[in-house]
């Protein structure tokens, strides 16, 4: 799939991207699939079962996503406790703003509210248009992994049985020979906030893209955010494990009126390197864990 500038030229042509071996990420590709599904179902787009797909589980395992949504023309304020209040921040964050510095204060023009008052399937329709928690997404990798949602021939098609085949594309970010000793470098676009940022991307799975603790680990996974909110889920696979966290703001940010904007930027970075290193603590102390584990953690 490819972007289209505003001319209808590519971006970067199909051929060039090849001979380069490189990929280049459309949410197309997921939009596509996904009217190709609303015509096997021979329906109009808005009318499609996306949960068509958890009708292969077990009941046990199904019921896990009974709360799930997938909305098409509601407004996010249609579906009543089902989702929280959404936020977005002003602007992406530039070094040098001094408005970073001022006490984070929710009723700033900084902050735009009302975010629940729009569509929420109009948020990427296949590729968005859900309302689940962390921990559903927590279970959705497990049961996919168990091949309990696709043939275990797609799953590797996905991820590789070693979690590096051939069909992952350079994300781009910096040539690896620029890295900083550690691994990672300071990215706010990137899913943990703190990230390493030469992530590559295949059928629908990001490889790598987590915090420095686990360099040493094969990590894999998708990000997603919306206009009020974002949601990182990611695989360690040499522990069996899974860690999601979501966030009801575009940034991950935190609400702490005691701490600037650019404070309160770090709260998912944080929060997603204490819940490794909780997580590689609790393998540690446990060895048997890491080849008896196979339910997920969040």
């Amino acid at each position: 799939m490819q972007h289209l500038n505003w001319n209808n030229t590519f971006v970067k042509s199909p051929e060039a991207l090849k001979k380069a071996g490189e990929a280049l990420y459309s949410s197309a590709a997921f939009t596509l699939p996904g009217m190709i599904m609303a015509a096997k179902q021979n329906v109009t787009w808005d009318k499609m079962d996306q949960a068509v797909i958890f009708d292969r589980l077990s009941d046990a395992d199904a019921a896990v996503y009974t709360s799930m949504k997938f909305p098409t023309t509601q407004m996010c304020s249609d579906l009543g406790d089902a989702v929280v209040d959404q936020y977005t921040i002003k602007n992406d964050f530039a070094d040098g703003d001094a408005w970073l510095n001022d006490t984070f204060e929710m009723d700033s023009h900084n902050v735009q509210t009302g975010l629940n008052d729009i569509s929420c399937g109009n948020n990427g329709w296949t590729m968005g248009n859900v309302i689940l928690s962390p921990s559903q997404s927590v279970q959705f990798w497990v049961n996919l992994l168990q091949g309990k949602l696709l043939n275990q021939s797609s799953v590797d098609l996905m991820i590789g049985s070693d979690g590096k085949n051939d069909l992952y594309f350079d994300w781009g970010g910096y040539p690896e020979d620029t890295w900083p000793s550690y691994g990672a470098v300071n990215v706010t676009g990137f899913p943990d906030g703190i990230a390493n940022a030469h992530m590559k991307y295949g059928l629908g799975v990001e490889l790598g893209g987590s915090v420095p603790s686990l360099s040493n680990y094969t990590v894999f996974g998708h990000g997603g955010m919306g206009w009020g909110s974002r949601l990182n889920t990611r695989v360690i696979q040499e522990l069996g494990a899974v860690y999601s966290i979501a966030s009801n703001n575009d940034k991950g940010m935190g609400y702490n009126t005691s701490l600037s904007y650019l404070e309160n930027e770090n709260m998912v970075g944080e929060l997603t390197g204490a819940l490794v290193n909780a997580t590689l603590a609790h393998f540690s102390e446990d060895k048997d864990a890491i080849t008896t584990h196979s339910a997920a953690s969040n």
